[in-house]
């Protein structure tokens, strides 16, 4: 999870390339997530995923993990609002179990027919 400005403009097929193959990720490689915060308790998430090697819509586990860090960081506040290419999610943390939960709208954006 990388924190920046203005990561709507970044290249990310670029900058995720190169974070993705660096060597402290290796051998597997790693999901890269850049991450602006825009608000108390708003990110915005771009997400670059191993093994597509691209840019993908949206990133669960990402969009936890970046909420986490940054109200680790104290830079926001539960529940958090993700945007991402895909659509906006919540995430959210029940300060009783400690568990986290992920809220959003799910869309097919492909289908296919094996034969």
């Amino acid at each position: 999870v990388l924190f920046g400005k203005k990561i709507a403009d970044l290249d990310l097929q670029k900058w995720g390339h190169e974070y993705r193959q660096h060597a402290a990720f290796q051998p597997a490689g790693a999901n890269i997530n850049f991450v602006e915060v825009l608000g108390d308790n708003k990110l915005r998430v771009r997400t670059y995923e191993r093994g597509v090697e691209n840019e993908t819509l949206s990133c669960g586990t990402g969009c936890v993990a970046s909420a986490y860090l940054a109200h680790l960081k104290k830079r926001t506040r539960y529940p958090t609002e993700i945007m991402t290419r895909g659509g906006n999610l919540k995430v959210s943390k029940d300060p009783q179990d400690q568990h986290f939960y992920l809220e959003g709208e799910v869309k097919a954006v492909y289908e296919a027919k094996l034969t």
